[in-house]
């Protein structure tokens, strides 16, 4: 299948502002791709948070110029991609022409606006239901999308994320935020173990903050940095083996369970 590569869009900027270039980006892709430049150019990046780049409520001077440079990457153009393009010590010419480009946002002040003015009737039960159409003109001027970046956009609405949802995307997804996590941990050798409880927790907290899967980074940092510090204490490293985190880890990030690595001494009995 195709590599997906999911990018922030808040860290986009043009040239001249602090933050990462599309050249960066598709660097960035390019490594994730394992230097493979088929595979980059045949992946598919998935944009998030593309309406803080739109909406006129957002402190983002650079927005507007970004969605033109992500249009100019939609219809396909070839890229001198670079980790620095300061220096660009290494160049990767990327033609992201084959590249699927998807885009995502919450959009939450266009859906209020088209919810305030779209009621349906619904027959069967003979109540008012609320029906939402997705226009590209509401876009246009309550997302403050530029008309030619929506034109080459198809809009489809996903229903928000269940519990269930955000749990599987914790527990499977090789890119969830608690995986990710993980590998923070295994830098500094302990393993970081998580109950059912734990991510049931989490799940929960998520669904009911509205954050979806977007807040989940945010979450697994706030309730395990507690465990990072202890284990990364100096006097401390090296001696404990794992940590597991539990549902009460999620209330209180001081509670957390460690375990010592077994002595040689231990082993050999």
């Amino acid at each position: 299948g195709k590599k997906l590569f999911i990018v922030d869009t808040t860290t986009l900027t043009k040239a001249g502002y602090t933050g990462r270039d599309i050249e960066q980006v598709l660097y960035d892709l390019h490594e994730y791709c394992g230097r493979d430049i088929n595979v980059t150019e045949n992946s598919i990046i998935y944009l998030d948070e593309i309406d803080k780049k739109g909406s006129s409520k957002k402190d983002d001077p650079a927005g507007q110029s970004v969605l033109n440079l992500i249009l100019k990457l939609i219809e396909g153009s070839v890229y001198d991609a670079t980790r620095d393009p300061k220096t660009a010590s290494e160049v990767i010419k990327i033609d992201t022409k084959n590249i699927i480009i998807v885009v995502g946002g919450a959009f939450s002040d266009v859906l209020e606006t088209i919810r305030k003015n779209t009621m349906g009737f619904d027959r069967k039960n003979n109540i008012s239901n609320e029906i939402i159409e997705l226009d590209k003109e509401a876009f246009i001027k309550d997302g403050m999308m530029p008309r030619e970046f929506m034109g080459r956009m198809k809009i489809i609405k996903f229903n928000d994320l269940t519990q269930e949802d955000i749990k599987c995307i914790l527990e499977e997804s090789d890119e969830s935020a608690l995986k990710i996590q993980q590998k923070v941990f295994e830098k500094i050798g302990v393993k970081l173990k998580f109950t059912d409880g734990y991510v049931s927790k989490v799940a929960e907290k998520a669904y009911k903050m509205k954050t979806g899967a977007r807040g989940l980074e945010d979450l697994i940092s706030s309730t395990t940095w507690q465990a990072l510090a202890e284990v990364s204490e100096p006097e401390d490293k090296g001696l404990y083996s794992s940590v597991i985190v539990t549902e009460e880890t999620v209330e209180d990030n001081t509670q957390y369970k460690l375990v010592k690595k077994k002595s040689k001494k231990n082993k050999k009995q």
